[in-house]
């Protein structure tokens, strides 16, 4: 019969291991709890971020889109000194868009770049809706252009005209909102139910 014969170096040896073991794993533990406060304390700050940018923009599209445009807006258009007066005056009225949303320019970009740091703690989820403020912005833009360079085109389809200006301007009702309005209170609402959670949690 084999007798295994342990030696007390060996028992040490097998006692200093297992202490290790024990030692690391709560500092295992520790570190792993570290990280996740960490990380979770990071995406607060995120979310707190992108809800206030959100927030503002959807006021900032909401008063670029008011249909009233007041005196002296519009005017640092370049070539209106070129045209008719009454032109001059319906086409200050739809630049007015434009110089409204350029007063935001830092924020949009700001968006922007909270995006991506967004998406690296949340994924996909959201971009969609954070793309959506930039991708109205350049759709107004775009619409304003178009009506400026065809204000004097009375062969222009008036169908293309009438969808451009209802692009720039809110035609919303108090019981509903036009199509750019609901795409940004929806956007509104899918950054809300994915950063809400993460601050009532806090």
């Amino acid at each position: 019969m084999n007798i295994m014969c342990v030696s007390i170096q060996d028992i040490a040896d097998i006692v200093q291991a297992i202490a290790v073991i024990v030692v690391a794993i709560p500092a295992f533990i520790g570190v792993n709890s570290w990280r996740a406060q960490l990380i979770g304390k990071r995406k607060i700050e995120i979310s707190e971020e992108i809800l206030t940018l959100v927030y503002n923009l959807q006021g900032v599209i909401k008063w670029a889109r008011h249909p009233a445009s007041f005196g002296g807006e519009g005017e640092e258009r370049a070539g209106r000194d070129q045209e008719p007066e009454n032109q001059r005056r319906l086409n200050d009225s739809y630049y007015s868009r434009v110089s409204r949303l350029s007063e935001h320019t830092d924020d949009f970009a700001r968006l922007r770049s909270a995006s991506m740091l967004f998406r690296a703690y949340f994924g996909d989820q959201g971009q969609d809706s954070l793309a959506a403020f930039n991708t109205v912005r350049n759709r107004i833009n775009s619409a304003v252009g178009m009506l400026i360079n065809h204000s004097r085109d009375d062969q222009y389809p008036q169908h293309l005209r009438e969808e451009f200006q209802n692009t720039i301007w809110d035609t919303s009702t108090e019981d509903e909102s036009d199509e750019i309005s609901l795409q940004i209170n929806n956007a509104v609402a899918d950054i809300e139910s994915i950063c809400r959670p993460i601050l009532t949690r806090s």
